[in-house]
């Protein structure tokens, strides 16, 4: 009798095993993509309605000009990262919640780099293909980066990218997810290069 409860909870064990190996194998397929940009301010003026360098004031021209010389061009803006879990339903089971723990990211414009950060606490994403998004509050003196740019070239990419366009396409993240399982977190063993155009 001992024997066969022994035999008995062995099967068991070694079939939850199975099911959370094959959950965590799921859980790696959590995907990110670039959503989406807001509240852009470059030294404080809002540049979301703007399309070219001819749309700033005298006064703004005057400050931006001013800040230049002073060799300092703050940017500020919410940089809205998408965060999708695909995995679905399956027989046995319902579609897994992915806990993202952690993720340190490091900024790209341009190709070139320019802040590195975190996210603030853990983030949910439910299965199904849900997608939930992650609002990244980016800072940084665009001149610390763009040390040779001049200031019709910096402002005209910063209004491709938060201006009226809202383009994208110059902008990248690198990213290590750490995520939650059974068997404790996990770190992604490559880091991710996250762009607007597919989840990946």
């Amino acid at each position: 009798m001992k024997k066969r409860l022994i035999l008995l909870i062995l099967v068991v064990i070694s079939l939850n095993g199975c099911s959370v190996i094959k959950q965590i194998a799921n859980l790696s397929k959590l995907k990110f993509k670039l959503g989406s940009v807001g509240n852009f301010r470059l030294a404080g003026i809002d540049i979301n309605n703007k399309a070219s360098y001819s749309d700033f004031n005298i006064t703004e021209l005057m400050k931006l000009t001013s800040l230049f010389t002073e060799k300092k061009l703050p940017a500020a803006f919410t940089l809205n990262l998408e965060a999708q879990n695909p995995n679905g339903n399956t027989e046995y089971s319902q579609a897994p919640v992915i806990t993202l723990k952690s993720l340190p990211w490091t900024l790209y414009l341009d190709d070139k780099e320019t802040i590195s950060g975190n996210i603030g606490q853990p983030v949910q994403v439910q299965g199904n293909n849900s997608v939930v998004t992650i609002p990244l509050d980016i800072q940084f003196d665009l001149l610390k980066v763009f040390q040779d740019g001049s200031l019709q070239s910096i402002a005209k990419l910063v209004l491709s990218v938060g201006g009226v366009k809202k383009d994208l396409t110059k902008v990248k993240l690198t990213a290590q997810p750490v995520i939650d399982t059974p068997l404790g977190e996990m770190t992604y063993p490559e880091r991710l290069t996250i762009v607007n155009t597919e989840f990946k």
